[in-house]
């Protein structure tokens, strides 16, 4: 059994109070890098992908290229998606109603372009979409 101080280092906290890693533009386009290297991690068409173990594995590669916890890359790693995500629908509606060329978004966001090669390893699923009153399928 663990005491309340060990399970709390292992988790990346003492005494109650978060340690945790400073996520600098730099350390996070770093992490940005060595998980682009890592197709396991992103890629769904990569070997390996679906294998847990190998996953499991280069998460821990991430943590201590990066000195931290696997806990801290994986949230660092879950919310630059969402962020990426949500930049890229930004950009997705802003074409659907700009009226020239000129008014579509542009992301002004340090990792947006350190993230582009997310768009070619993910699963796109159709978008329904009302176009003149009826649905059309959209990838």
């Amino acid at each position: 059994m663990y005491s309340h101080g060990t399970l709390w280092e292992d988790l990346g906290a003492s005494s109650g109070t978060r340690v945790g890693v400073e996520w600098t533009r730099d350390k996070t386009l770093e992490l940005l890098r060595e998980y682009q290297q890592r197709r396991v991690l992103w890629d769904w068409n990569a070997r390996g992908y679906r294998d847990r173990t190998k996953r499991k594995r280069a998460i821990q590669e991430l943590a201590e290229i990066l000195s931290c916890n696997i806990l801290e890359v994986e949230k660092k790693i879950t919310n630059l998606k969402c962020q990426y995500s949500r930049e890229v629908h930004k950009i997705q509606n802003s074409r659907d109603t700009a009226a020239c060329p000129d008014d579509v978004y542009v992301s002004k966001w340090f990792a947006f372009k350190a993230m582009q090669f997310l768009q070619f390893g993910t699963r796109r699923y159709s978008k329904r979409k009302k176009v003149g009153g009826r649905e059309e399928y959209h990838s």
